[in-house]
């Protein structure tokens, strides 16, 4: 499948200086949730503006689609390309969630029955559409990050970056979250790059794990094959998801556990119950 998103040897800074980040290649492909992962200021943020055409690069290409992005942010996003910002009060503008919503197929020149219907169908898709007439200044924080995901998944991008989508939200909204992401890349053939710093959430929606640290692209692969290199991890100043790192206590004292760890608690269980179910009838006869 041909990739909707790659990066060649791209290199971002400021011109005249130093990069921020060097020789960096990675690609994402449509239906595909790809975690972006570093410590912060690793550059996670920059990346993701610099895909945007809003921070300059020093080096490389990015293709969208099979073709080289052109130039600026307005060029990329009619190309197809959008980003959510972390901060949700940087993003809103409209009086109301489907006024902001609307903004951004409005600019796209489409006629007003199809604006309409695109509205109402990134609304139905975050799960808003009953907050559809609410003031954007009476929305909750998490209200808020869904009311942007909204606004961008109106414009149908075929590539979506989203910046620390999760920041701020409580341990439910997380979750919810996470699902939605996943859902969205399926049913949408959306390719999504996401940067997170919410380590247990990255198993429940990313099919592939980048992790930035010291200026460069330190790993691409699986969430199992980067999770389970401890060295990899403290490198870049991160931490397995939570199980993980219970799994490796647990396994030089639990023989059978094996020495790949699980990355979700339902995967625990599931891997735990055989080992435990003698003992546990022993117990209980």
């Amino acid at each position: 499948m041909k990739a909707a998103l790659v990066l060649e040897a791209l290199a971002v800074g400021n011109p005249g200086g130093s990069a921020i980040l060097s020789d960096l290649s990675l690609e994402v492909r449509p239906g595909e949730v790809v975690a972006l992962l570093g410590a912060n200021g690793c550059g996670k943020t920059t990346l993701l503006r610099s895909i945007a055409g809003l921070v300059p690069t020093q080096a490389g290409k990015v293709w969208l689609r099979g073709r080289e992005a052109p130039r600026g942010a307005v060029a990329r996003t009619e190309a197809g390309l959008a980003l959510a910002f972390q901060n949700p009060d940087d993003q809103l503008f409209g009086a109301t969630v489907r006024e902001d919503v609307a903004m951004g197929p409005l600019h796209q020149g489409l006629a007003p029955a199809v604006v309409q219907a695109r509205v109402d169908e990134a609304l139905q898709a975050t799960g808003l559409t009953h907050l559809a007439g609410r003031s954007i200044e009476a929305l909750s924080f998490g209200e808020k990050k869904r009311a942007c995901l909204a606004g961008v998944l109106a414009m149908h991008p075929a590539v979506l970056l989203l910046d620390e989508p999760t920041a701020g939200l409580d341990p439910m909204g997380e979750r919810e979250t996470s699902g939605l992401l996943r859902r969205l890349a399926r049913e949408r053939e959306v390719a999504l790059l996401v940067s997170t710093h919410a380590t247990d959430e990255v198993p429940f929606f990313a099919d592939r794990v980048a992790i930035l640290g010291e200026g460069r692209l330190l790993a691409f692969g699986a969430p199992a094959d980067v999770f389970r290199d401890a060295v990899l991890l403290a490198r870049a100043r991160l931490r397995a998801p939570a199980v993980a790192e219970l799994w490796a206590h647990l396994a030089p004292l639990l023989p059978g556990l094996g020495t790949s760890p699980p990355l979700t608690v339902a995967e625990a269980a599931s891997r735990l119950l055989p080992l435990l179910a003698p003992s546990h009838q022993e117990v209980h006869p």
